[in-house]
């Protein structure tokens, strides 16, 4: 069953400033909260009201609607290939999701100033301004492509304690760009169960817990929840399926199921060859692109990035290529702080330096003290299952058929594209197929 997001759409946002949610300590939940999922019975039991705190918060801006522009397309890609390889761990599969990424950070971006705002800015390849106006158009027209098989989510959750108040501005801009709920309430263990119970649903119970506790100085948690589900244009039988070896990088093999077929797009550059295999519709695709032999997994990705990805896209060369694919599952954790100062956001995380004043007053400097990050795919012959969620932790301190081959029976990278921008919102590698 496929998550009840709400879908992301810029002509709706004058009315999509509603459910601030504020949660205090009471009797018994209100049964009007309509994104708890819970029976009344359930909510009791977490012993949670909810009161609509949004009733005075007016749109003050409106996404502009257009579509993205060739550099916009550039740089958010830029960026997802950056993510996957700062993020990279040879030693394990890794999969990001550089779109549920981009928005909890783009949100944040939002409450940021100065030279802490100009480096989330650089690392993010947009100015915030552009950011907001991409995200909105982008968030809407995934929402809208291929008959619902991709579901965005954004929300914000406050501390009703720490002496932290949002700012108003704030508020109305990621409500307005992202669509994003926002909620108030106390930052205790019932707080941590009501985050990750909204993850799992906006994920479809494949990421149910993507936060494990709630520190005492943490008083915002921005974030992006993503579920990707669709079947193949063209799906495996059984007699494509076999099982064979899958070979590492360091030359031990794994045994592997694999799908064998045949596609209609074939990718190539100096260093690796590849292809192209489509959803139902074609609204989205499956990009996996090999290393020569001669080339490392890491040195290839280090030679990609955003420009050069878009032109392999815009390559392709129609003709016959005969493919292998193994199926295969990953799931992947991890706290992205480290890998976004080395692409250079470091002030944000300063507890000193920070300049996150936009986001709201609080008793002390407002910093990120952490980016959760977890991801989860399921590639099998019948299609694809993705799931990605991100929380952005606010702390004080202060045609020519000439046939083609490429067997992915040893590391590679993959990426899951909008096919309309050629934007990867899933980005891979697979290093092994045993655990």
């Amino acid at each position: 069953m496929k998550p009840t997001s709400r879908l992301i759409s810029w002509a709706l946002v004058l009315c999509m400033l509603i459910s601030l949610a504020g949660c205090s300590s009471g009797k018994k939940a209100a049964a009007s909260d309509p994104d708890s999922g819970s029976t009344e019975a359930e909510s009791a039991e977490k012993e949670l009201i909810c009161v609509d705190l949004m009733q005075n918060i007016q749109a003050s801006v409106k996404p502009e609607a257009r579509d993205l522009t060739a550099e916009e397309k550039t740089r958010i890609t830029d960026f997802a290939v950056q993510l996957l390889t700062a993020s990279r761990n040879a030693s394990d599969n890794n999969l990001v999701s550089p779109l549920s990424v981009l928005c909890a950070l783009s949100m944040t971006a939002n409450g940021a100033k100065g030279e802490t705002l100009q480096q989330m800015e650089t690392v993010l390849g947009l100015p915030v301004e552009d950011l907001n106006a991409c995200m909105a158009w982008y968030l809407a027209h995934l929402s809208q492509a291929g008959g619902g098989q991709l579901f965005p989510a954004n929300s914000i959750w406050f501390s009703d304690g720490n002496g932290f108040v949002p700012n108003r501005a704030f508020l109305e801009t990621n409500a307005a760009y992202y669509g994003a709920d926002a909620y108030s309430l106390p930052f205790d263990k019932a707080a941590c169960s009501r985050i990750n119970e909204w993850v799992s649903r906006k994920t479809d119970g494949m990421i149910p817990q993507l936060i494990d506790d709630i520190p005492q100085e943490a008083v915002m948690y921005l974030i992006n929840a993503l579920a990707f589900e669709a079947e193949w244009e063209n799906p495996y039988r059984s007699n494509q399926q076999s099982t064979g070896e899958f070979i590492r990088e360091d030359g031990t093999a794994d045994t592997a199921e694999f799908l064998s077929g045949t596609e209609g797009c074939y990718l190539s550059d100096e260093h690796a060859t590849g292809f192209i295999k489509y959803y139902q519709d074609r609204s989205f695709a499956f990009v996996a692109l090999l290393p020569n032999e001669d080339v490392s997994l890491q040195d290839y990705l280090e030679s990609l990035d955003g420009a050069h990805f878009q032109k392999l896209l815009a390559d392709c060369e129609e003709t016959s290529v005969r493919t292998m694919l193994p199926k295969f599952h990953v799931s992947w954790k991890a706290e992205l702080s480290a890998v976004l100062r080395q692409l250079g956001m470091t002030l944000a995380f300063d507890p000193e330096h920070a300049d996150l004043s936009a986001l709201g007053t609080a008793d002390g400097n407002l910093y990120i003290s952490r980016v959760l990050h977890q991801t989860d795919l399921s590639l099998t012959e019948k299609g694809t299952k993705a799931s990605a969620a991100t929380s952005v932790e606010i702390s004080v301190k202060g045609v020519h058929l000439v046939e083609k081959e490429v067997l992915l029976n040893r590391p590679f990278v993959y990426f899951l594209i909008d096919c309309e921008t050629g934007i990867p919102f899933f980005a891979g590698t697979l290093e092994k197929i045993n655990p």
